[in-house]
């Protein structure tokens, strides 16, 4: 799980909803707004009750995709600015997926980034 410091907060969360560029892949969008200010990268997941009816299935899907940006962070396959603030949201469920398929996913949005 990413600690507290890396996560958005609810008003980043908020602006970056409202500001933010969006991408598209199967499972994911993303939303990423680049501040002008020095603070590190965060991030955030949101996953609707389209994909997931109960709270503990969204919240297992939030903690595995938390997972996965933690790995490709301490991998080193994200290029980030700092002030990169970044949401990612789930379309499908995606509980019979590994942590490094999620990953990968994650990698190709965000390598389609400019």
């Amino acid at each position: 799980m990413l600690s507290k410091k890396i996560r958005l907060t609810t008003s980043l969360f908020d602006q970056v909803f409202k500001n933010g560029r969006v991408q598209h892949s199967e499972r994911f969008w993303m939303r990423s707004f680049l501040l002008p200010t020095v603070l590190p990268s965060r991030f955030a997941v949101a996953v609707p009750k389209k994909v997931a009816k109960t709270a503990v299935l969204r919240n297992k899907i939030k903690r595995m995709v938390y997972d996965a940006i933690e790995t490709s962070l301490k991998n080193l396959d994200f290029e980030l600015k700092s002030g990169n603030m970044v949401i990612f949201g789930v379309k499908k469920d995606i509980t019979n997926l590994s942590v490094e398929e999620i990953a990968n996913e994650i990698r190709s949005l965000k390598k389609g980034q400019k």
